[in-house]
């Protein structure tokens, strides 16, 4: 089965079709320092719903969210993608990150026109992800259960 490269957005409201381009470009392509990201990040993964809740599930754990929330996501494929490093505590999201390369701001905007145009998109529920957590914690999973222990906010995710 062909590898889907998944984006995590930042907010479903960005995807809608009412939304500009602009606005959508900057509220889901920035750096944490303001500037136009030309490298966001991806997961290459199965586009069956376990791989994309397993991604979103670990994805929303490592990135701390509180309290953990459903989300939305898009299917980025089109563009080549480069293996990247990354420092997430679950070997899934560890290997299968990958960072998109755009060359410009320009670049990236003729991306996104298309992207919005011709793609699948993925949401997952918190009911989803909250039921995944739960079974890998039922299943003692130790990378759910040393995110248990390390979190400062196990409790919104189900954490013993």
């Amino acid at each position: 089965m062909p590898t889907i490269l998944l984006r995590i957005a930042k907010r479903r409201t960005a995807w809608e079709s009412e939304t500009d381009l602009q606005t959508r470009i900057g509220s889901e392509f920035r750096t944490r320092d303001g500037a136009i990201d030309l490298r966001p990040s991806v997961y290459e993964v199965q586009p069956d719903p376990s791989s994309i809740i397993r991604a979103y599930a670990e994805h929303s754990a490592n990135a701390g969210l509180d309290p953990p929330r459903g989300g939305y996501n898009l299917d980025l494929s089109g563009r080549r993608a480069a293996v990247a490093p990354n420092d997430s505590g679950f070997r899934f999201t560890r290997e299968a990150h990958r960072e998109l390369s755009f060359n410009s701001e320009d670049d990236l905007r003729e991306f996104v026109i298309d992207v919005c145009k011709n793609r699948e998109k993925y949401p997952v529920k918190k009911a989803e992800m909250m039921s995944y957590v739960a079974t890998r914690i039922g299943q003692q999973d130790d990378e759910w259960l040393s995110f248990c222990k390390a979190s400062p906010k196990k409790e919104g995710w189900g954490c013993p």
